[in-house]
């Protein structure tokens, strides 16, 4: 089964997330950390742990046993590898992969430190 990327959102002007990993604009590296997913209130405020299966400057793969739709905005919160702070990001969900349980999300109004923290995890990641 492919990635659901079907969504409204970009019909009005968001580029369609691309499959081929070729063309990412931001280098993705495996990873294997807990990751908590929170759903607004509106759509019920349920919190779950999920795995991240890999983490790039802009988002997170993860696998989570909730069902998402493609464009709902959700709350995380990990640590990220080879670091000790705990950061709590919004992200969209861009893709919904595979079994249904596999997510893409990408993050969304993160401040310059928690940026910076999370680039220095993946350049960690990458010299290890």
């Amino acid at each position: 089964m492919g990635c659901d990327t079907s969504n409204p959102i970009y019909a009005i002007g968001w580029d369609r997330p691309s499959l081929d990993m070729d063309r990412r604009k931001l280098r993705r590296f495996e990873a294997d950390f807990r990751v908590w997913i929170t759903l607004p209130a509106s759509k019920g405020g349920v919190r779950k742990s999920g795995q991240a299966i890999d983490i790039s400057e802009g988002g997170l793969g993860v696998y989570m046993a909730m069902g998402i739709e493609v464009g709902y905005v959700v709350t995380l919160e990990f640590v990220p590898p080879y670091s000790t702070q705990l950061l709590q990001l919004r992200a969209i969900v861009r893709t919904r992969c595979g079994d249904g349980f596999r997510y893409g999300l990408e993050f969304l109004f993160a401040t310059f430190a928690q940026k910076e923290i999370v680039s220095k995890s993946c350049r960690a990641i990458a010299l290890s």
